[in-house]
């Protein structure tokens, strides 16, 4: 899911006319010309967001990150129509159209609990989850070894963060997650530590990634945040899958490939 959100399928179906290739390539350098005067015009900032608030009417159950990219990607489709000729603005706005269909259509087919999941990495990459809220569990407590078996989530607080970051965007409940999770045998009431907040995490993990080493060559490992204990959820670790890294702190990631480098 994270992977197609960033992609723009547009499928130009018909009946195949070897005939029109003299046509096509015509176009082709008409549009190529314009190319010179389209990158002339910079980054329009407010043009795209005016974009993107229109579609984002378009896309009630899409992907939350799909209505910026396929903003910046219409807006200069509209430009190169404009500057070329060759299509109407109605054309451009029927390929929009006919995305965002789609991309609604998709993303009603996926499970409220992979749309959780996807929606945290989004909550992470704004530094608004992290190991104070939302952490990886190994099988024998040593996160150094990576023998993950679940993601611990503080539901409670993340939740709020939930609401406020996507407003409506939320079709499921708290509820809901908690069935899917015990559905595939995940555990909805469980007690995992964590950090003690948000802005002592943040601040270890940056330290962390600069770390020093002695004269000896021995890495000097900074001070951890004071863990607590929460009520949390584990969502099972399979159905991260490709999105396992995502919740890995910078740190761990280096670890990892400075132990397997040795």
């Amino acid at each position: 899911p994270i992977i197609l959100s960033r992609l723009i399928r547009l499928e130009f179906a018909g009946t195949p006319n070897p005939a029109a290739f003299p046509e096509l390539r015509a176009m082709s350098r008409i549009c190529s010309c314009a190319l010179p005067s389209l990158i002339k015009l910079g980054y329009d900032q407010k043009g795209i967001k005016d974009l993107e608030l229109q579609l984002i009417t378009k896309l009630p159950t899409a992907h939350a990150r799909l209505a910026s990219s396929l903003a910046l990607i219409g807006y200069y489709a509209f430009k190169l129509a404009q500057l070329s000729g060759v299509v109407s603005e109605e054309e451009v706005w029927a390929y929009l159209s006919l995305l965002c269909g789609e991309a609604n259509e998709d993303e009603s087919k996926k499970p409220s609990l992979d749309d959780f999941v996807d929606k945290l990495l989004i909550l992470r990459s704004q530094t608004e989850v992290g190991e104070w809220n939302c952490r990886l569990i190994t099988e024998d407590g040593n996160p150094e070894n990576g023998n993950y078996k679940s993601l611990a989530v503080y539901l409670h607080g993340v939740w709020s963060l939930m609401s406020r970051y996507f407003k409506n965007n939320l079709p499921y409940s708290q509820k809901m997650i908690r069935q899917q999770i015990e559905k595939l045998g995940g555990k909805t009431y469980s007690k995992q530590k964590f950090h003690c907040d948000r802005d002592s995490s943040i601040t270890y993990q940056r330290l962390k990634v600069n770390v020093r080493a002695d004269v000896d060559g021995e890495i000097i490992l900074p001070k951890a945040p004071e863990m607590v204990t929460r009520s949390c959820v584990e969502i099972p670790i399979g159905l991260l899958q490709e999105r396992l890294s995502g919740f890995e702190s910078d740190f761990e990631r280096w670890d990892v490939t400075r132990r397997q480098s040795r």
